[in-house]
This record gives C-alpha cells, sequence and structure tokens, in this order.
C-alpha cells in the first residue's frame, strides 16, 4: 500500500467518509449468505452491506452474483 493504515485512516477522515464497525450482528449474518463466495472478508463485507443497509461496489463477479443492487465495475 502506498500509505501507511494511519494515513489512510487520516485521508478518509478527512475527506468526510463515515467509517462502520464491524459489529457481532454482521459478524453472524456471515452464516446466512449462499456459499457463492468463499472469501471470508468478501463475505464480511456483503453481510455489512446488507445489515445496515450500504450499496457496495465491487470488481469480483462472484460478489457481484449475491444481489441485484451491488454494483459490479
Amino acid at each position: 500500500m502506498p500509505v501507511s493504515g494511519a494515513e489512510a485512516l487520516r485521508y478518509f477522515q478527512e475527506s468526510g467518509y463515515e467509517l462502520v464497525d464491524i459489529s457481532a450482528v454482521v459478524a453472524a449474518a456471515t452464516g446466512t449468505l449462499p456459499m457463492l463466495h468463499a472469501d471470508p472478508f468478501g463475505r464480511l463485507l456483503l453481510a455489512q452491506a446488507q445489515t445496515i443497509p450500504l450499496r457496495l461496489m465491487t470488481h469480483d463477479a462472484r460478489v457481484a452474483r449475491y444481489n441485484p443492487s451491488i454494483i459490479e465495475v
């Protein structure tokens, strides 16, 4: 990564992004997803997007298959 984690965090905060914590509810929701995608982090993002709800953008066609509201880029 071209910047440190601390620098990235500062950039996100200065740009006005809202940081979203991973809750136990979101973690539990990963178990309800069909096994279209086995990557644990990808499944966590999916569960978080569905639980909050948020629009998810991805370059991963397997992730995009979960829901028509997911934007494949």
